[in-house]
């Protein structure tokens, strides 16, 4: 896989957009070290304090789903997380609380602009599973 982290805020379905044009998705994470992977990623990246991934229940309240339609077999939510806030708490993004020794998921507005991570599979060409 190859992963690329965006300077650029963008919400949630013009970030998929974007990465949808670069052959990939918003980034699905699938296991601890691969979110350590993403993690230093986002901190060798002037350490955003929250960046958008793939992660999303816009489809079904509560059932969070993959850009990519990979299996959600991971979740490192924070222990604020997911509480419906803020705006719709339809997307998830990796956030550091305070009171938290390390960043999490956390739900988040799918309106709000927020940098993001995409990522590409090889040999599996990127298919939007969501429309708006």
């Amino acid at each position: 896989s190859c992963y690329k982290f965006s300077h650029k805020s963008a919400r949630f379905s013009k970030a998929e957009a974007y990465c949808n044009k670069e052959g990939g998705n918003l980034v699905s994470i699938h296991n601890k070290a691969e979110f350590d992977f993403v993690k230093t990623l986002i901190k060798n990246n002037r350490g955003r304090p929250e960046v958008l991934i793939g992660l999303n229940d816009r489809q079904s309240e509560g059932k969070w789903v993959w850009t990519d339609g990979t299996t959600t077999d991971f979740l490192d939510w924070s222990k604020h997380d997911p509480n419906n806030v803020p705006g719709d708490g339809d997307i998830v993004r990796i956030k550091k609380y305070p009171d938290e020794k390390d960043s999490k998921f956390a739900d988040g507005d799918s309106r709000k602009n927020y940098p993001f991570v995409c990522k590409k599979i090889y040999g599996k060409k990127a298919e939007p599973i969501l429309r708006e």
